[in-house]
């Protein structure tokens, strides 16, 4: 008898427990539903000149993952790639590259502008 009332009580206290669990769970899934404002971009600038005085001037929008370069009067608009370490964004002619200090500007292939650091 004290078997059957002992597992009654287990179980009874099991089924609640877990009751319990489910309206907590519940919760956090109506919590977590609250929508955000949209964040402001986080744009970076900075401009380099290699040592022929050519100046390349950059802006990183890390919220959208682009860049936006000024180059010999040209704006080029390119997206993020993803890398191990450095940096890569590019567009069908153009990529931009940074590594271990190196910064590298492509033009179909071809080095049109570099930096070291």
């Amino acid at each position: 008898m004290k078997t059957v009332l002992f597992t009654t009580g287990l179980l009874i206290s099991m089924v609640a427990s877990s009751c319990q669990k489910k309206e907590k769970t519940s919760e956090q899934t109506t919590s977590s539903a609250v929508t955000t404002a949209p964040q402001a971009d986080e744009i970076i600038r900075d401009t380099v000149t290699n040592q022929n005085g050519v100046q390349l001037v950059m802006a990183f929008n890390n919220t959208k993952q682009t860049a936006t370069l000024v180059w010999q009067g040209e704006t080029l608009e390119l997206k993020q790639d993803r890398m191990a370490s450095g940096i890569k964004y590019r567009n069908p002619a153009y990529e931009l590259t940074e590594h271990q200090g190196e910064l590298t500007l492509k033009k179909d292939g071809k080095v049109v502008f570099s930096h070291y650091k």
